[in-house]
This record gives structure tokens, C-alpha cells and sequence, in this order.
């Protein structure tokens, strides 16, 4: 239900919606353990019929799989605040998430919106955290000859 609410106020607030996610503050850096699909080459053999013979076939299938890992933000280059709108300083911040905590953290590296905020507890504790930086763009690919 949730992800329905934040799409409808996505599209009404023009805005990114925020993520939820649990985090602590561990060594100047907001700690996150994230689940992720990856797709996964996976070699195997199997028997083929060929003709008349049964011959076996080594072949490479494209395998999904959940892996967790750690995503991290610089927490001193972040800001933190309530739901409810009160500032909170990197000391206090600090103390609240010492322990694995949820959080409304920004999509976008900017404030959340408020028609999003309304929908937590005022004491909930909201990040804005810096974007990490875009990877280079990929080169194009090779073109094609004519045949």
C-alpha cells in the first residue's frame, strides 16, 4: 500500500520519492545493508539428443540471485531532521542511529517533500545524503560494416 501512496504523491508533488531503508552512522559513514538482484553466468552440462546420439552440452545460462550488500553515504555531508521538521545536528544524529534504525532518506540529494513527510511519524528521522557521483557515460558501440 505504501508504494501505491508514494507514487500517487510522486506524480501529484512532481518530486522523487524518498527511500526507507535501515542504516547506522559507523565511522563518519551512513551504513545500509541493501538486497540486490544480480544476474549470474552459471555453466552446466546437460545430455542432448543429436541425431541418432546423446551427447552432452556444456552451455551458460544467465541465473538470477539476491545478494546483500553494503551501501554507505558520507554522514558528515549529510543533513538530518525530523519528519516533524526539526534540525538535528551530526552529534545528535549520531546518537539515534548508533543502532541499525529506519529512516526516510531523499532520492534525489534534495529535501523531501512534505506532502511525502506527512505520511511518517514526526519524530522519524529524515537524511538528506549528497548523490554519489554519475559513473562516465559508456561508449558507443562499435559501427557496424555494411555486408
Amino acid at each position: 500500500m505504501l508504494p501505491i501512496l508514494l507514487t500517487a504523491l510522486a506524480v501529484a508533488a512532481d518530486a522523487e520519492p524518498p527511500r526507507i531503508l535501515t542504516v547506522s552512522i559507523k565511522d563518519d559513514k551512513i551504513v545500509s545493508q541493501v538486497t540486490q538482484t544480480v544476474v549470474v553466468p552459471v555453466t552446466v552440462t546437460e545430455k542432448r539428443k543429436q541425431g541418432d546420439k546423446v551427447v552432452d552440452v556444456t552451455i551458460t545460462r544467465l541465473v538470477p540471485q539476491q545478494r546483500t550488500v553494503e551501501q554507505s553515504f558520507d554522514a558528515r555531508k549529510s543533513t538530518y531532521s525530523t519528519a516533524g521538521g526539526k534540525k538535528l545536528d551530526y552529534d545528535a544524529a549520531k546518537k539515534l542511529l548508533a543502532r541499525p534504525t529506519p529512516v526516510v532518506i531523499s532520492g534525489d540529494g534534495k529535501a523531501v517533500d512534505a506532502s511525502y513527510l506527512k505520511l511518517f511519524n514526526k519524530d522519524a528521522v529524515v537524511i538528506v545524503a549528497p548523490m554519489p557521483k554519475a559513473a562516465p557515460p559508456l561508449p558507443p558501440p562499435p559501427a557496424k560494416e555494411p555486408r
